[in-house]
């Protein structure tokens, strides 16, 4: 995954006078393609990675659209991983609980210093014990700078 995309702030609304209602109306590189359910309405395009100690690193992949806020996050801790799914919808409320059932991560290499790249691909599948219905699944490619 090596997109050269950019796309506006998805919360930005364009009118006739140009786009406003939106404090942040700038371009950001799409970093991920990540999609929840395949469903075209859930794409997660932003990615961020925070490091933790000398063996522990964070992955964060998200988007907050008019619909969805969503985020997955990868915890990386020497050879092992885990992983988190939460979301939100636009109407009340929700407090979704997801049990993983199934997890694969592919890191082409890990960050070794500052504004190294770390290029990687996922897999995700989870049920709903609460608060949402049925299986989650989630996939996609992700590149993040250290």
């Amino acid at each position: 995954f090596d997109s050269q995309e950019l796309i506006l702030n998805p919360l930005t609304l364009k009118t006739e006078y140009g786009y406003d209602n939106v404090p942040d109306s700038t371009k950001y590189l799409v970093k991920s393609n990540a999609i929840v359910n395949k469903d075209s309405s859930r794409l997660m395009r932003f990615a961020e990675i925070k490091q933790f100690k000398s063996d522990t690193l964070k992955i964060r992949i998200h988007e907050t659209n008019p619909i969805y806020s969503q985020n997955f996050t990868i915890t990386i801790i020497g050879d092992k991983f885990n992983t988190e799914f939460k979301y939100g919808t636009s109407g009340p409320p929700i407090n979704p609980k997801i049990k993983p059932l199934k997890q694969k991560l592919m890191l082409k290499s890990l960050p070794t210093k500052l504004d190294d790249s770390i290029y990687g691909r996922f897999y995700f599948k989870g049920f709903c014990e609460s608060g949402c219905k049925g299986d989650i699944e989630i996939e996609g490619d992700f590149k993040v700078e250290l």
